[in-house]
């Protein structure tokens, strides 16, 4: 009795060794909402940077890590806690009181 090895293969003996090309594309709809998303909060980084406060037209989103930090100086420690907390949860800085809250507003980058 001869012991060998299948070289053969099932799907190439029946012509299914082949590629299938597919076209997948985000519908307008979500790909406008992505684009709300990032305008409004920014791109994500995993560098270790100073935050960018005036980078935008109108408004900058900054958020940190939970154990980060914006920074030390001269405040008390107390009042820079409590930034600190307040810029881990999310903050938005407005770059002028006539515009407060309006997020229709051109925020491109300066």
């Amino acid at each position: 009795m001869k012991v060998g090895q299948n070289t053969g293969d099932v799907n190439y003996s029946a012509k299914n060794n082949t590629f299938n090309f597919y076209n997948y594309h985000c519908k307008p709809e979500y790909m406008k909402i992505i684009d709300d998303y990032f305008t409004r909060f920014g791109y994500k980084i995993n560098n270790l940077e100073l935050p960018n406060i005036v980078g935008r037209r109108n408004w900058n989103y900054l958020e940190i890590g939970q154990s980060e930090s914006v920074g030390y100086g001269s405040v008390p420690s107390s009042y820079m806690e409590e930034i600190n907390n307040a810029c881990r949860s999310g903050v938005t800085i407005w770059h002028s009181h006539e515009n407060l809250g309006n997020f229709n507003l051109d925020n491109s980058i300066n």
